[in-house]
C-alpha cells in the first residue's frame, strides 16, 4: 500500500474515532436523562457503562490489526481504545435506555400527593442543579425529578398525575404524566 494510501487511511480511522467519541458523548448525556426517575439508576448506569467499556475495549483491539500507526501512534493506542470505549458507554447507555422504555408497560396511573418539594442549586455553574419533587405513593415517599417549569407550577399539596412503568428488565421507573 502507498504512503499516501496509508495517511488517507489513517486519517479517516482517526476522524471516525474522534466522531465515535463525541457521538457516545452526546448519547450517554441523552441516556442519563432517560433514566433520573429509574428506581435503581445507579446500577443500571453501571451495568450499561461496564458493558461499553468490555465492549469498546474489545472493538478496539479487534480494529487495531486494520490501522496503520507508526511507531509513536502505535505506542499511544490506549488513546484510541478510551475514545472507542466512552463512545461505546454512551451508545450503549442510550440503547438501553430505549429497549428499557419501550419494552416496559404502564403499571399505575394515577394521581399522587406532593409532600415537600425541593431545589437544589450548586455555586458554580458548571454542576446541574436539580429540581425534587417528593411524593407519597400509597404510603412510600419517591423522589422524583423534574423541570424546573413543572417544579414551579407545582406545590405542597398538590395532586401530579404518575405513571408506574413495569420494565420485562427489571428497571422499573416512574414518569411525570403532567410535565
Amino acid at each position: 500500500m502507498t504512503s499516501s494510501k496509508t495517511s488517507r487511511r489513517s486519517k479517516l480511522a482517526g476522524l471516525f474515532i474522534m466522531i465515535f467519541l463525541f457521538s457516545g458523548m452526546f448519547l450517554g448525556i441523552y441516556g442519563f436523562d432517560k433514566i433520573e426517575n429509574y428506581y435503581f439508576p445507579y446500577i443500571y448506569s453501571f451495568i450499561w457503562i461496564f458493558l461499553g467499556l468490555v465492549s469498546g475495549y474489545l472493538l478496539s483491539k479487534s480494529i487495531q490489526p486494520y490501522l496503520h500507526f507508526n511507531k509513536k501512534q502505535l505506542k499511544n493506542y490506549w488513546f484510541v481504545a478510551m475514545c472507542l470505549m466512552f463512545g461505546m458507554c454512551g451508545l450503549l447507555l442510550t440503547v438501553g435506555s430505549l429497549i428499557n422504555w419501550t419494552a416496559s408497560k404502564k403499571e399505575i396511573c394515577d394521581g399522587f400527593l406532593v409532600i415537600d418539594k425541593q431545589k437544589i442549586e450548586y455555586r458554580y455553574r458548571s454542576q446541574p442543579g436539580a429540581n425534587l419533587l417528593f411524593v407519597n405513593m400509597h404510603g412510600v415517599t419517591e423522589r422524583l425529578r423534574c423541570k424546573n417549569s413543572f417544579w414551579s407550577s407545582t406545590s405542597v399539596g398538590d395532586k401530579i398525575s404518575l405513571c408506574v412503568y413495569d420494565s420485562p428488565l427489571g428497571f422499573d421507573f416512574i414518569e411525570i404524566s403532567e410535565e
